[in-house]
This record gives C-alpha cells, sequence and structure tokens, in this order.
C-alpha cells in the first residue's frame, strides 16, 4: 500500500494512542506465546515465535494483569462492513489475489452469502498445497482447505474470548448478532492491539493505521473516517453536530449526512459555513476510510 504523500512530518494527534514509532513491541513474541497457550505455531502463522519461552512466572503473571483489562467483543471488532471474505466459489487465482491486495492471511469463506460463513482460510496452508503463486496442477476446492471459526456474541468480554481462543486455538472468530447474521470479525491481533496499543508491521504506513488524528501542517489534519466527532470538535474549537437532524458519532458519518450521499474518492466537499474545506483521501463506493481536514478560516458568527 502507497503513503499517503505530506510536506511536513505527520504528528499523531488525539486519543493519545499512536506512537510514531513503526516498530512492534519488544515483547509481543511473549505476548503471542501466552495468547497461543500451546507450542504449536500453525495457527498465528509464526512458528519461531512458539520456540521462545516466557523468561519467568513473573512476566507470566504481569502478561495476565494487562489482559484483565475491561471490554467486550465489540469494542474491538472489525465492522462487517470491513471485513475481507470469500465466497465458497472462488477459484484458485482469484483467492491468491484476494490474499495480494488484502495483505490477509487468514480470510473468511462463505456460502453465498457473508452470513453464512463456512471457515476461514490460510495463506500458509493454500501456498503449500498450491504452490506460493497458486499455480501448482492440483484441483482446487476451497471447502477442503477451510479451518473452523470460532462464533461469538458482541456481548462476550474480551478477556473470556482470549481464553476461548487459547482453548480452541483458533485465532479468528465472526461476531453474530441476535439474529444469527455476521456483525463482524475478531482476530488474536484485534485483541492484542485493544490490550498493547497498535501494532504496526513493516507493510503498513503509519496513516493507514491511524486510530486518531493526524496533523499534517498548520491547520490540516488526516482524519479516519471513524473519528469520533466530539475529539475533532475539541480540537478544531467548533460544535459539527450543531442543526443536524439525524445523530451521528463520527466523522464520514457527518460527511454523509451533510451532503446526503457517501463522496467519491479524491472528491474535495467545502462546507463554507464551517470554514471547512474537507477531501477524501481513501475510501470506496460504500464507505470513506480517510479524511483530509483543512481549515481555511472561521465559521461565522
Amino acid at each position: 500500500m502507497n503513503q499517503l504523500p505530506t510536506n511536513k512530518q505527520s504528528t499523531p494527534r488525539g486519543n493519545g494512542n499512536l506512537k510514531t514509532e513503526t516498530s512492534k513491541p519488544n515483547g509481543l513474541k511473549k505476548i503471542l506465546r501466552l495468547f497461543s497457550g500451546s507450542s504449536q505455531g500453525e495457527e498465528n502463522g509464526n512458528g519461531d515465535d512458539d520456540d521462545i519461552p516466557l523468561s519467568s512466572n513473573h512476566d507470566h503473571n504481569n502478561l495476565e494483569d494487562s489482559l484483565a483489562k475491561e471490554g467486550t467483543v465489540e469494542d474491538v471488532a472489525v465492522p462487517k462492513a470491513d471485513v475481507v471474505a470469500v465466497s465458497d466459489s472462488i477459484s484458485l487465482s482469484e483467492l491468491v489475489e484476494v490474499f495480494k491486495e488484502s495483505e490477509r492471511t487468514r480470510v473468511p469463506v462463505f456460502h453465498e452469502t457473508p452470513d453464512n460463513p463456512l471457515g476461514f482460510v490460510h495463506l500458509k496452508d493454500i501456498a503449500l498445497k498450491y504452490g506460493f503463486n497458486g499455480n501448482a496442477r492440483k484441483k482446487f476446492r476451497i471447502r477442503d482447505d477451510l479451518r473452523d471459526l470460532l462464533f461469538v456474541p458482541p456481548s462476550m468480554p474480551i478477556n473470556e474470548l482470549r481464553v476461548k481462543m487459547q482453548n480452541d486455538h483458533c485465532h479468528m472468530a465472526l461476531v453474530i448478532d441476535e439474529y444469527g447474521g455476521v456483525d463482524g470479525l475478531v482476530t488474536i491481533e484485534d485483541l492484542l492491539e485493544h490490550h498493547f496499543g497498535e501494532i504496526i508491521d513493516e507493510h503498513d504506513t503509519e496513516e493507514e493505521n491511524a486510530q486518531g488524528i493526524m496533523e499534517i501542517d498548520q491547520n490540516l489534519y488526516h482524519c479516519p473516517a471513524k473519528t469520533p466527532l466530539q475529539e475533532l470538535d475539541e480540537l478544531l474549537n467548533s460544535d459539527l453536530t450543531n442543526n443536524l437532524e439525524e445523530e451521528v458519532d463520527t466523522l464520514g458519518g457527518w460527511v454523509s449526512t451533510k451532503i446526503n450521499r457517501i463522496p467519491n474518492q479524491d472528491e474535495v466537499i467545502p462546507f463554507e459555513d464551517l470554514g471547512l474545506v474537507i477531501k477524501v483521501l481513501k475510501g470506496d463506493n460504500r464507505k470513506m476510510d480517510l479524511l483530509e481536514v483543512k481549515v481555511v478560516g472561521e465559521p461565522p458568527e
């Protein structure tokens, strides 16, 4: 994924959880070891990590204390709209492209609709069986390569899900709503990031992984579409929710409500009455992902 060009080094703003460093925590291997609960590395795809023991009971107890942090699955789940999933009718070449484009190592598989999940497919399984480019001359049927998923309610405590993942040796769970439909997805990494902060690997860029507002230049900010309006109001000393007929919580929802549609990528939307110009930096025809907010003047009294 390409990094967005800027003229000034970006500075994270907002909830204070972001760090400018892009390296993983030194203790991440120990944390993964604690989460996995076994000496086998198949599920997390990092066999080398499982050879590293926790250095002492003291380390183990400290990590357990950290993992007791309160919260429920719905606090960390990836929304359904953001879940990358594939149909059980997908071809091998199409599946390889999904892995390449999404940069995921695990992808849920469904039959006909995403609300009918069958399991998930692991990149490592496909690469070993069919070759890294998916060109092996073997009959491909994705159902033959499925691994089991966990199904959990949104109200399940996070620590309870961690223990279940550990006991079942399964590091991916679908969140199921009260009607039996898929509401979102949670992976082991989501739980790690909830407890220890954002984990940015060598393929990620700081802006793509930002969970808060990033100051790019004076009066210029990059904001995830999910940025809480209250957070942006506090930064800009504004009141974006004023005079809105519909109640919204995020910047992306606010933009869509103000213009009564989902804007296109690269579209520039002036809000002269508020002294703001907003540009869609990243998104598609269903949603916005990253927005640029530029303060161009004081809103009229």
